[in-house]
């Protein structure tokens, strides 16, 4: 038997890569695995909802494309706060050691290899999504500079001849317009490599054309024009499961169906403080923000703290004025602005009491329950009005960063008889945007 039949005869009957020992697959996760590798074209998104293991999935995909030969560079671009993530999940569940390349460490690299050409002294490599867009102007640059920093990290990572390139979060190079950076930097990666996947949990947010513009990514002739988008033409291309459908190895739902019920919470003096921090909130949301909105220019130190609370999230526990300063480093750079304004950012959070301090340089999140119904409709009533996006998944609306440090629960029922609220249902599953008013 030659090799080539022998790879034929293993490949129509399962596998050539054997599964890592950090790696149990679900059902949902081999079909991905199956149907990505059915055909020789593998450029899809991958939409399985948010928890079922898009990540996992994508590396298991790496694996058998690197055992049956076809892949040998990879590239996964990302946003900033999963490339930490991206990298240990690919080292423990598959043994794949990944080069994070972070815009601090591109003159760092060019000088210890000795090469322009950083990207291809590494076969795999993690980047940050923002790190790599195009710059279409910078303060105080010329257009030489723009366009010498835009070769440098652009075309230098375009042109590196990878294998295959995975896009986390996908949904944000769609754009709002064909002409926003991160789109820009989709199209050239979707040109950079015969084989791509877009990780998205929501690659459809209810409008057509950001979603025109991401299923382009994959295949422009398939997809000429608005009218292509229908599911016949998409299905092809998009590999989703949903909650409800998942289930173990056993062939058990990994979800269980949940069931709620209302409980009416009165307020009582012992609240006095915690109703009055909720209308002190309540109307910076509705009012401050608003009027920062109107002026960004001058009033974006308003819109910074609400980003800064957001991103504040991801910690569960112990908070060190260190790992506050890293966090906003991480997310902006570090600008002596930022340095300067710490003390400031950390008052402020404090008198919202987000934060507690047990100790000097050591702070605790505070998370604060809403009791009413009125309060949480009004809160991501707000929330979806600063995210502007035109629809939501229930469980989307209910795990809103924005409204991080606050614990509340949407319910179907609520959004029906709110009237600043809309539902459709695409595809099957229920979306939720504002009134036009």
């Amino acid at each position: 038997m030659t090799l080539l039949a022998k790879i034929k005869n293993e490949t129509s009957g399962g596998f050539l890569s054997s599964l890592s020992s950090g790696v149990i697959p679900l059902p949902h996760q081999l079909h991905v695995l199956n149907r990505a590798l059915e055909t020789n074209n593998v450029r899809y998104i991958l939409a399985d909802e948010v928890g079922l293991g898009k990540t996992i999935e994508a590396g298991m995909i790496i694996k058998e494309l690197k055992s049956r030969g076809l892949v040998s560079r990879t590239l996964v671009v990302c946003p900033t706060g999963l490339v930490t993530q991206w990298s240990s999940e690919m080292q423990e569940k598959f043994h794949e050691k990944f080069q994070v390349i972070l815009p601090s460490d591109y003159d760092t690299i060019r000088r210890l290899t000795d090469s322009d050409d950083v990207y291809r002294q590494y076969d795999q490599v993690i980047s940050p999504m923002d790190s790599i867009k195009p710059l279409e102007r910078h303060a105080g640059w010329t257009d030489e500079k723009v366009e010498k920093y835009n070769q440098d990290r652009i075309y230098s990572i375009i042109n590196s001849g990878w294998d295959l390139i995975i896009i986390d979060e996908a949904h944000r190079v769609a754009g709002s317009t064909g002409d926003v950076a991160r789109y820009k930097l989709g199209n050239l990666l979707s040109q950079a490599s015969p084989y791509l996947l877009l990780l998205s949990a929501t690659p459809h947010n209810g409008k057509t054309e950001p979603f025109l513009r991401l299923v382009r990514l994959l295949d422009k002739d398939a997809f000429p024009n608005a009218k292509s988008i229908v599911k016949e033409q998409v299905a092809p291309y998009l590999i989703r499961t949903e909650k409800r459908e998942a289930i173990d190895n056993n062939g058990n739902l990994l979800f269980k169906n949940r069931v709620t019920h209302l409980v009416s919470l009165t307020w009582d003096d012992r609240n006095s403080l915690q109703r009055e921090l909720y209308q002190k909130v309540s109307s910076y949301v509705s009012k401050t923000y608003a009027k920062a909105q109107r002026n960004r220019k001058k009033n974006m130190c308003l819109i910074f703290l609400l980003i800064i609370m957001q991103r504040m999230s991801e910690f569960q526990d112990e908070i060190t004025t260190a790992q506050l300063k890293q966090k906003i480093y991480d997310e902006w750079g570090e600008r002596p602005t930022l340095y300067h304004s710490i003390d400031k950012l950390v008052a402020t959070m404090k008198a919202f009491d987000v934060l507690t301090c047990d100790k000097p340089g050591k702070y605790h999140i505070k998370m604060h329950c809403v009791p009413k119904d009125e309060i949480a409709s009004f809160m991501v009533y707000t929330a979806m009005n600063i995210d502007g996006s035109a629809y939501y998944s229930l469980q989307g609306i209910n795990s809103f960063a924005y409204l991080f440090p606050f614990e509340y629960q949407m319910r179907k029922e609520m959004l029906l008889r709110d009237e600043r609220f809309e539902m459709h249902n695409f595809g099957g599953e229920l979306s939720i945007g504002l009134k036009e008013r």
